[in-house]
């Protein structure tokens, strides 16, 4: 029986493939910020070996390390969305821990590291649509760049040591966990404002379109991506294109309530299309998006009304 560690494993992502690792039939080990939001893992709590530290603590981190099979890797400092993101912090706060993970795993002798990286980041702006994974990496943010660095350190490991990778480039993800009061993910900062009346902060036009995965479906991904033989990067998306103007038109239908817009300039770190080919996922997985938007979009907002208070309008 396998011995599976997630990093990240009370966030968003995490909570939700906790769960499915333990219905695999794996052990699974769970490192989590101290301080995290442990109540979606609370049903899970004796079943699970939860360990709780700082990324950024080397000593934690081998600590997490040692005695496993697989891992995980979901952790990350910074958002795409924030206009303050820096290089330094990035190197600071996510790649050089990656690189000591890295290491704690070829010294412990894990067999496989999955690390999901960013498909809506970082390939930049998109030359071709649907994009596949061979089209260049040119991220004009420093979030994507920092995923990119992450990559590039894993690969180098991969061809070095006789750790096996698996790099998922995963779209954005949305559905039942993401917190509609928080601040990222834009299917959940729309529901938040559905929810208490308060703007949406539209930057651009909203003609900006994205690919938009289910969380059920960004799980099985990643369970599945544990399974490869070899080594692997592949785009985990649902293939298909949103536009900003048209998420938001969906939301306010699903919900009953016209969300207000705030307009903002367009940053200068973001991009105009992202729409990514998901065959290589569909074969060397065996796996296919099945969740459709309209039926994900419904269920997130089912799961909203029943862990959240509804505000007035």
């Amino acid at each position: 029986m396998s011995t599976t560690l997630v990093l990240g494993g009370a966030g968003f992502i995490g909570s939700n493939l906790t769960p499915a690792l333990l219905r695999s039939g794996r052990n699974v080990r769970v490192f989590a910020r101290a301080g995290s939001d442990l109540s979606r893992l609370q049903p899970y709590r004796d079943d699970i070996d939860l360990r709780l530290g700082d990324f950024a603590n080397e000593w934690a981190l081998a600590d997490a390390v040692t005695g496993v099979d697989e891992v995980i890797h979901l952790i990350s400092t910074t958002v795409p969305s924030s206009p303050n993101n820096s290089v330094y912090y990035d190197v600071f706060s996510n790649l050089v821990p990656s690189a000591r993970l890295i290491e704690n795993c070829h010294r412990s002798g894990v067999q496989r590291l999955v690390f999901t990286s960013s498909g809506g980041t970082v390939y930049g702006e998109a030359e071709q649509l649907p994009i596949p994974e061979d089209h260049p990496r040119r991220p004009v943010s420093e979030y994507g760049l920092g995923k990119q660095m992450i990559e590039d350190v894993i690969s180098h490991a991969s061809r070095k040591h006789d750790l096996r990778s698996t790099i998922l480039r995963v779209s954005n993800p949305y559905g039942e966990g993401q917190d509609p009061k928080g601040g990222q993910g834009i299917v959940a900062v729309a529901f938040g404002c559905a929810l208490s009346g308060r703007p949406f902060v539209l930057r651009g036009d909203g003609t900006t379109v994205r690919d938009y995965l289910h969380i059920d479906d960004v799980v099985d991904a990643i369970v599945a991506g544990l399974k490869v033989e070899g080594d692997l990067i592949a785009n985990v998306a649902s293939g298909e294109g949103v536009s900003v103007n048209d998420m938001l038109a969906n939301i306010s239908k699903i919900t009953g309530r016209e969300i207000t817009i705030d307009r903002h300039p367009q940053l200068t770190n973001d991009v105009q299309s992202n729409v990514l080919d998901n065959s290589r996922a569909r074969e060397a997985l065996s796996w296919n998006p099945s969740v459709g938007l309209s039926d994900g979009l419904a269920r997130t907002w089912d799961w909203i009304e029943k862990t959240h208070p509804r505000e007035p309008s």
